[in-house]
């Protein structure tokens, strides 16, 4: 039976802790008691997990569990006091987040990620705030489930963005119980929601003329970076952090610096010849090596472009044209893949597209569609 907060100061008033007891569920064999927080006064609880094969071995394993603890606790052992620096104001919910976020960097973690983490952070604190949720300890999983729902509920965010937190905040209560704030994740037993599929997809090919003619028209420097996505499979954030001096005009390759890289790597890309022959034409390479190729406006200027700049113009040709939501600029990196994967080869587009594995590659050939190919119905084998 779960202990509220009302039952405790009614019922377990004057008590420090209350006998061990064991329960099994489908998920396994459980131990759990309820002892006195030192921080908030609160019997919170604790639960210890037995997966043993042998029902005997575990049943032994329990006895023997239940009669040391609770013969350390009629000593006065409390086990939330067990490591001093529970004890530390550190243990502030706003602490810890500070401490997490100063060691993003040292872990090689890119400004992007900071910033999105920083954010998710301070939202799961507003939330606890108003809720009186001031340590680190009393971050349940209870509550955690009940800021999930919030997020649904209040900010009408969908199952997927609800998995995204979920994932987020896994991770850094794993980070706080590798440093001692908690002895245990309260996201290990949250399920994740079921999503439906990403609405992005790969674009026809007509579809691409359509997308191809409308920025030829009006925006070229926009077609640039249509290229760019298309040809490079550089990553939208990643196209925003290039200048000039990572181009190699005459080798025909572009340096995305590792510093803005999602693994970390400097690698070539090579400059398809149509996308380097527009750049030319744009004058790409007449301008000043530290000039942004993807700058303010679009085009190459020394102040660097925002986040949403290429979504802007991307959903205002989008409109123009009629097409659906589903035709999103980062599906050119899809529809680039999955078109290269069926001229040259999936080790072409894994080195390309700088996957780690064929096994990601792969991924995007699934929407090479469901067809009979021509090339296969007259394919000579040896047999």
């Amino acid at each position: 039976m779960t202990i509220s907060k009302n039952q405790t100061s009614s019922r377990h008033e004057g008590m420090t802790w209350t006998p061990l007891r064991k329960t099994e569920t489908e998920k396994g064999c459980y131990v759990e008691y309820y002892v006195r927080h030192p921080l908030t006064g609160i019997m919170t609880r604790k639960r210890k997990k037995f997966n043993f094969v042998s029902g005997r071995e575990r049943d032994m394993a329990v006895a023997q569990y239940i009669q040391n603890t609770e013969a350390k606790l009629l000593n006065g052992w409390n086990p939330f006091a067990d490591d001093s620096r529970e004890l530390k104001t550190a243990e502030y919910i706003y602490n810890v987040r500070e401490e997490y976020l100063t060691s993003l960097p040292l872990e090689g973690k890119r400004p992007k990620t900071i910033v999105d983490y920083s954010n998710r952070l301070k939202h799961f604190c507003a939330w606890c705030n108003r809720r009186n949720i001031k340590h680190i300890g009393e971050c349940t999983p209870a509550r955690i489930e009940d800021f999930l729902n919030y997020k649904i509920t209040h900010d009408k965010v969908s199952a997927r963005a609800r998995n995204n937190d979920r994932t987020f905040l896994s991770a850094f209560f794993s980070w706080c119980v590798a440093r001692f704030y908690i002895d245990e994740n309260p996201c290990k037993d949250i399920k994740a929601l079921k999503t439906l599929p990403k609405k992005r997809r790969i674009l026809t090919a007509e579809e691409l003329r359509r997308v191809a003619d409308y920025f030829v028209h009006n925006d070229r420097y926009m077609l640039l970076a249509v290229m760019m996505q298309y040809y490079t499979l550089i990553r939208p954030n990643e196209m925003l952090h290039l200048k000039i001096k990572d181009i190699h005009f005459d080798e025909q390759f572009v340096v995305v610096p590792a510093e803005f890289s999602k693994n970390h790597r400097e690698q070539p890309v090579a400059l398809n010849d149509r996308l380097l022959s527009l750049m030319r034409d744009l004058g790409v390479d007449k301008c000043p090596p530290d000039t942004w190729l993807f700058g303010y406006g679009c085009k190459p200027n020394c102040a660097p472009g925002n986040h949403d700049l290429f979504r802007y113009r991307w959903k205002n040709m989008r409109d123009e044209l009629g097409l659906d939501d589903s035709v999103q600029f980062y599906g050119l990196k899809d529809t680039g893949i999955v078109d290269l994967i069926n001229a040259e080869g999936v080790l072409m587009a894994r080195d390309q597209a700088r996957h780690s594995s064929i096994a990601i590659t792969n991924i995007y050939a699934q929407y090479g569609g469901n067809t009979a190919h021509e090339a296969t119905k007259h394919f000579e084998g040896q047999l």
